[in-house]
């Protein structure tokens, strides 16, 4: 059985063995294994960083079995055989001229070097399963979830162990309640094998200058997927390598396709870590790869069920360091011993694995901290070290361009044969060979060369991927193939963002510009002149007291005029609903329409954080006549923000949004990135859904509506922020198209300016997106791919569903009960608990902001509906207490997060929201 040792270690101690190997990989578990055979009483233990052996393997694999007959001499014969069952049966290589176009090489001309009859499809991590059954029933311990944090090193400066992690730190070096003290795993001799670029290696290697008479390392990235396909688009045991297209012909790499058993593709693309362009993106050039005849001929029907990414050693030969430290060795990957132009490596790492293990029972008694200089001279006299020194040029020879390496290549299968009297290095430090450089829509054109800024705005992590999943329940799930998309709802080209790190920097280049901004101020009200224009606003007075009296530090506001004010509050803003109820600017168009958006931003550990990772759900946790869905944004540095979208037109006056979201981290597809992790802030805001059908009259005399004050998210994209910020140029613009713009002038030419704009456009598009959500989720995601890929938005009908969100509920005796989970405090919190990491906070002798405009308005919303205003506030601001004469609403003013939804959802309307004391409210950081 595994061993987690995290899981039963409660004080830091020590355990002691005769080896410890440091991986579980084809090396390491290769190593412990030998030793094992070779002598039953060493004891020996294999730490392991992912929780499940296999874990964190990622590999092709077209499996060489050469060091496998070796280690097991009849394994096909074994009773429990290795998961080799599928062997090479087709051998293709071709180079993809462009998107299209490609040339099969003939069979013939293959250098033996490169052919796979003989060798196997497998999954490495499989394998490496098996593998681990193998030593543990010899008498391993394997510790999965133990991950190496430093070396130890004994007085004279030699390894004699490895300290694991500590547990339960917080983010600024605290111990929290959970610490938990890792342990020191103490060894005579020590074998990492942790792979490409493994954190422990690296110190090792730096630490007793192992590299100092090899090459540096060089590196490639390789990204991979696995697909579920039908049988006819099968071929088992097909292996299908290409080079060329999608890279450019001086970016080195290439792309493997190999058919396992049963009916699975092992798709891969490598990507040398020395191309030059710093806007080439070896994910999108995955993704484009696909798009070949020569790779989606077996795709197009099928499902990618797993993806991955590693790093591996390109450097070969000439990159090998001195292999030996006093204590230990170096073995597998973390020796670079990957023969690039086989694109195999499983078969060297296990040979050497052997060999460090062969050295190690070799010696009779291996004192602690002995250096065995005996390993490095069995690695060389074996043949891993003449078949990396036969491919020593290979690569370097694709330094010019990928014909001079096709056409070395062929030099040096068929001729040299690796014997050429010269060598080729290539190295370049990847992290410095980019070359300098010489669709965020309305940044694009408000800062054209933003990219070039010196101080460019907050937008660092680009779209990576983009997953989109029906949740069934809280366990299934069904990932939506990226091709059924429409393009108006991908997010390739954009950006995971903090909104208000954006708006901090656009402050800045306003400001810089002689822009006055006033924080601190609400505006309290409009000021009309003596014709009822607006020329201006009030802003709220300082230091009153809850009963209305002047305090002591009592300020009276200021009286801002101008002759144009442009309202862009954000969704339900408090002026702005004034003054759309003074000149009835709705009375054209349908009511506005909300959901609340609830959001966490949380800090997880970089093994559970893929930078650019965007995923949208819909379906559970909510029910499926209940519009809404969710959205997990990867921004870097290891941030990942979360947010659920609940319609504000739900029926069930039980469904509590909060702990809908609370309840949608349980699922799998959410917890799996949240479970190592830390909340570290949590808000909550109304967001405008109508769309289209909801834009109300955007001018009125001395001013104009813009933003979401003007209702221009678009529902479909889930985005509104492009639009905002265009609908703001188009304001100014107007504006200053105007020689002389009089105090309370109405300037009709904006409303004008937006309709001939994409804003308009892109809204009327998807104006019935919304509307087709009425029936339940399914009818909406139906008719959400009949309008992306059929209409796109031309169909000549208007779907309308606006209900207003206070009269929509079911009444008490006729609406489900919810039952709602405790949290725990990990994953899911208590509400108080998490609103305090929204910073808000408001005076506590102040006027209530919060005012109940209907005095039977509480007791006839707990007879009829059980008093829902308890649930839909994400700030438990309401609450029924008992009293003698029975329950008495009670409002928490000082917990506000001004997200106005009960200025929308309250029954019988009976509590207006307005603007508090200047500075009060939640403050958000980084959502």
């Amino acid at each position: 059985m595994l061993k987690k040792i995290t899981r039963f270690l409660f004080s830091r101690e020590k355990i002691q063995y005769d080896v410890l190997i440091v991986g579980a990989g084809p090396a390491g578990l290769s190593a412990a294994i030998r030793i094992k055979e070779i002598d039953p009483n060493k004891s020996v233990v294999v730490i392991e960083k992912s929780g499940t052996l296999g874990g964190h393997i990622l590999s092709g694999n077209c499996f060489q079995p050469t060091a496998m007959n070796e280690l097991f001499p009849n394994w096909e014969k074994m009773e429990n055989k290795p998961p080799l069952d599928t062997p090479v049966t087709e051998d293709h290589f071709h180079i993809l001229w462009n998107e299209k176009l490609s040339f099969q090489i003939p069979h013939m001309f293959y250098p033996s070097t490169i052919r796979n009859h003989g060798n196997y499809v497998i999954s490495l991590g499989d394998l490496c399963v098996w593998m681990g059954e193998q030593a543990q029933a010899l008498g391993v311990d394997i510790f999965t979830s133990t991950s190496g944090a430093r070396v130890i090193f004994d007085e004279k400066d030699r390894v004699i162990g490895v300290a694991t992690g500590d547990m339960g730190i917080g983010k600024k070096g605290e111990k929290k309640s959970n610490y938990q003290e890792g342990i020191d795993i103490i060894a005579n001799q020590t074998i990492l094998c942790e792979g490409a670029r493994g954190s422990i290696t690296e110190r090792v290697i730096e630490k007793y200058n192992l590299r100092q008479n090899c090459e540096p390392q060089s590196y490639g990235i390789g990204l991979k997927e696995v697909w579920e396909v039908p049988a006819e688009d099968f071929k088992s045991g097909l292996v299908q390598h290409t080079v060329g297209w999608p890279l450019c012909r001086n970016t080195y790499g290439g792309s493997f396709l190999y058919h396992k058993n049963t009916n699975q593709i092992h798709l891969g693309l490598v990507v040398g870590l020395d191309y030059e362009n710093p806007n080439l993106n070896p994910y999108q050039e995955f993704q484009n790869l696909k798009r070949h005849p020569k790779i989606s001929r077996y795709l197009k029907n099928g499902t990618c069920i797993s993806y991955g990414a590693r790093v591996l050693n390109e450097g070969g030969y000439f990159s090998i360091p001195k292999l030996t430290f006093p204590g230990g060795m170096l073995a597998g990957c973390s020796a670079g011993f990957l023969n690039v132009m086989k694109i195999k490596g499983s078969h060297n790492a296990m040979k050497s694995g052997m060999l460090a293990a062969e050295t190690i029972c070799a010696k009779q008694n291996v004192e602690p901290g002995q250096e065995l200089i005996e390993y490095e001279n069995a690695i060389k006299s074996s043949w891993i070290y003449d078949e990396l020194y036969r491919s020593r040029n290979f690569k370097g020879s694709f330094k010019y361009n990928i014909y001079s390496g096709l056409f070395y290549g062929a030099f040096d299968g068929f001729i040299s044969k690796g014997r050429e009297p010269w060598n080729i290095k290539s190295h370049v430090k990847e992290s410095e060979s980019y070359l300098t450089k010489d669709k965020a829509t309305a940044m694009n054109e408000l800062f054209p060369n933003w990219e070039k800024m010196e101080n460019k705005p907050p937008l660092d992590t680009p779209v990576t991927e983009d997953h989109f999943h029906i949740l069934w329940n809280e366990k299934l799930s069904f990932q939506i193939p990226h091709m059924f998309y429409p393009s108006t709802i991908r997010n390739h080209g954009n950006y995971v963002i903090s909104l208000g790190d954006l708006c901090v920097w656009m402050g800045e280049q306003a400001q810089a510009l002689g822009v006055d901004i006033f924080t601190s101020t609400s505006g309290a009200r409009v000021i009309f002149d003596e014709k009822d224009r607006v020329i201006g606003v009030a802003t709220g007075d300082m230091g009153i007291g809850k009963k209305g009296e002047k305090k002591s530090n009592y300020q009276e506001g200021i009286d801002i005029i101008a002759n144009q004010t442009i309202l862009c509050e954000g969704a339900r803003g408090s002026i702005t609903e004034r003054v759309i109820e003074k000149y009835n600017l709705r009375q054209n168009c349908e009511p506005q329409s909300y959901g609340i958006g609830l959001k966490e931003v949380w800090e997880v550990p970089a093994e559970d954080f893929k930078s650019g990772l965007v995923q949208h759900t819909v379906g559970w946790p909510l029910c499926r006549n209940t519009y809404g869905g969710s959205f997990l944004y990867h921004k870097n540095t290891n941030q990942i923000h979360l947010g659920l979208v609940v319609g504000l037109d739900y029926e069930n006056p039980n469904l509590n949004p909060y702990q809908e979201f609370q309840n949608l981290k349980r699922h799998p597809k959410i917890s799996r990135y949240l479970k190592n992790g830390t909340c570290i802030s949590y808000g909550a805001r109304v967001l405008n859904e109508g769309g289209y059908f909801s834009i109300p009259k955007l001018t009125f005399p001395g001013g104009m509506l813009a933003g979401c004050s003007a209702g221009f998210l678009n529902v479909m994209k889930i985005k509104g922020s492009h639009n905002a910020m265009k609908s703001g140029m188009l304001a100014a613009e107007t504006i200053c198209a105007k020689q002389n713009v009089e105090p309370g002038q109405e300037l009709i030419e904006y409303e004008n300016a937006i309709k001939s704009s994409w804003i308009y456009d892109e809204l009327y598009r998807s104006r019935n997106f919304k509307g087709s959500f009425k029936y339940n989720i399914y009818s909406g995601l139906f008719y959400g791919a009949f309008d992306g890929f059929i209409s796109k938005g031309r169909e000549p009908w208007n779907i309308k569903s606006h209900v207003k969100e206070s009269e929509s509920y079911l009444t008490k005796d006729k609406a489900p009960q919810i039952k709602y989970e405790k949290p725990d405090g990990k994953l899911t919190f208590d509400l108080l608990d998490n609103l305090t990491r929204s910073g808000t906070n408001h005076e506590h002798d102040q006027p209530a902001h919060l005012k109940v405009i209907k005095e039977s308005g509480p007791k006839e919303s707990l007879n009829l509906y059980d008093g829902p205003e308890q649930r839909f506030c994400p700030a438990k601001v309401y609450e029924f207490i008992d009293t003698k004469e029975g329950k008495k609403l009670q409002i928490n003013a000082q917990n506000c997060l001004h997200c106005k939804t009960c200025d929308i959802k309250m029954p019988k309307d009976y509590i207006r929201w307005t603007v508090p004391e200047a500075g009060g409210g939640p403050n958000y950081s980084g959502m």
